[in-house]
Protein backbone atom coordinates (compact mmCIF):
# COMPACT_ATOMS: atom_id res chain seq x y z
CA UNK A 1 0.00 0.00 0.00
CA UNK A 2 2.63 2.32 1.16
CA UNK A 3 4.43 1.51 -2.42
CA UNK A 4 1.91 2.18 -4.12
CA UNK A 5 1.42 5.90 -2.69
CA UNK A 6 4.95 6.60 -2.84
CA UNK A 7 5.01 5.98 -6.72
CA UNK A 8 1.85 7.95 -7.03
CA UNK A 9 3.01 10.78 -5.35
CA UNK A 10 6.41 10.28 -7.19
CA UNK A 11 4.50 10.16 -10.58
CA UNK A 12 2.27 13.36 -10.01
CA UNK A 13 5.43 15.47 -8.50
CA UNK A 14 7.96 14.03 -11.73
CA UNK A 15 10.22 13.07 -9.29
CA UNK A 16 12.38 10.71 -10.49
CA UNK A 17 13.97 8.90 -7.52
CA UNK A 18 14.11 8.85 -3.45
CA UNK A 19 14.72 7.27 -0.18
CA UNK A 20 12.43 6.60 2.70
CA UNK A 21 12.78 5.58 5.89
CA UNK A 22 9.96 4.74 8.25
CA UNK A 23 10.23 5.22 12.02
CA UNK A 24 8.54 4.00 14.53
CA UNK A 25 9.31 3.94 18.13
CA UNK A 26 12.76 3.97 17.66
CA UNK A 27 13.13 0.93 15.29
CA UNK A 28 13.01 1.33 11.24
CA UNK A 29 9.56 -0.05 9.83
CA UNK A 30 10.42 1.13 6.08
CA UNK A 31 13.41 2.08 4.63
CA UNK A 32 13.94 1.41 1.04
CA UNK A 33 15.23 3.41 -3.01
CA UNK A 34 12.41 4.31 -5.47
CA UNK A 35 12.86 4.93 -9.00
CA UNK A 36 16.08 6.52 -10.13
CA UNK A 37 19.30 8.32 -8.10
CA UNK A 38 20.58 8.79 -11.53
CA UNK A 39 18.56 8.95 -14.42
CA UNK A 40 21.22 9.62 -17.02
CA UNK A 41 23.16 6.71 -16.01
CA UNK A 42 19.58 4.74 -14.75
CA UNK A 43 21.42 3.97 -11.41
CA UNK A 44 18.61 3.02 -9.02
CA UNK A 45 17.71 4.73 -5.63
CA UNK A 46 18.19 2.69 -2.83
CA UNK A 47 18.33 2.94 0.95
CA UNK A 48 21.85 3.70 0.88
CA UNK A 49 21.64 6.29 -1.68
CA UNK A 50 23.46 9.67 -0.56
CA UNK A 51 22.07 12.59 -2.58
CA UNK A 52 23.30 16.34 -3.64
CA UNK A 53 20.49 18.56 -1.55
CA UNK A 54 22.23 21.61 -2.83
CA UNK A 55 20.81 24.80 -0.78
CA UNK A 56 18.33 23.03 0.59
CA UNK A 57 19.70 22.64 4.03
CA UNK A 58 19.40 26.50 4.02
CA UNK A 59 15.63 26.66 4.39
CA UNK A 60 15.88 23.58 7.39
CA UNK A 61 18.19 25.54 9.52
CA UNK A 62 16.14 28.94 8.73
CA UNK A 63 12.93 27.01 9.95
CA UNK A 64 14.74 25.48 12.73
CA UNK A 65 16.01 29.05 13.63
CA UNK A 66 12.53 31.04 13.73
CA UNK A 67 10.94 27.93 15.78
CA UNK A 68 13.67 28.51 17.96
CA UNK A 69 12.55 32.49 18.12
CA UNK A 70 9.04 31.86 18.31
CA UNK A 71 9.97 29.57 21.32
CA UNK A 72 11.93 32.23 22.56
CA UNK A 73 14.62 30.05 23.17
CA UNK A 74 16.58 32.58 20.73
CA UNK A 75 16.29 36.08 19.71
CA UNK A 76 17.10 37.52 16.14
CA UNK A 77 19.48 39.82 17.93
CA UNK A 78 21.97 37.22 19.68
CA UNK A 79 25.19 36.19 18.60
CA UNK A 80 25.47 33.35 16.95
CA UNK A 81 29.29 32.69 17.71
CA UNK A 82 27.77 33.16 21.70
CA UNK A 83 25.28 30.86 21.02
CA UNK A 84 27.36 28.13 19.88
CA UNK A 85 29.67 28.60 22.67
CA UNK A 86 26.94 28.46 25.10
CA UNK A 87 25.95 24.71 23.62
CA UNK A 88 28.86 23.42 23.02
CA UNK A 89 31.15 24.45 25.34
CA UNK A 90 30.75 27.58 27.84
CA UNK A 91 34.02 28.37 28.28
CA UNK A 92 34.80 29.34 25.08
CA UNK A 93 31.97 32.23 25.20
CA UNK A 94 34.33 34.53 26.90
CA UNK A 95 37.15 33.80 24.39
CA UNK A 96 35.22 34.11 21.26
CA UNK A 97 33.81 37.60 23.10
CA UNK A 98 37.30 39.32 23.25
CA UNK A 99 38.96 41.82 20.70
CA UNK A 100 39.92 40.25 17.51
CA UNK A 101 42.37 37.40 16.94
CA UNK A 102 45.28 39.40 16.23
CA UNK A 103 45.18 41.38 19.96
CA UNK A 104 45.05 38.26 21.21
CA UNK A 105 47.65 36.65 23.12
CA UNK A 106 49.67 33.31 22.32
CA UNK A 107 47.97 30.37 23.96
CA UNK A 108 44.44 30.58 24.39
CA UNK A 109 43.37 27.72 23.70
CA UNK A 110 45.52 26.01 26.42
CA UNK A 111 43.70 27.82 28.61
CA UNK A 112 40.19 26.35 27.43
CA UNK A 113 38.31 22.73 29.18
CA UNK A 114 35.59 21.98 26.91
CA UNK A 115 35.11 18.35 28.65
Amino acid sequence: MIDDYIRAVMTQNQIPGLSVAVVLKGEPVLVKGYGLANIEHSVPATKHTVYEIASVGKTFTATAIMMLVEQGIISLEDAIAKKIAEYYCPALTELLLQPPLAKREQGQRDKINCS
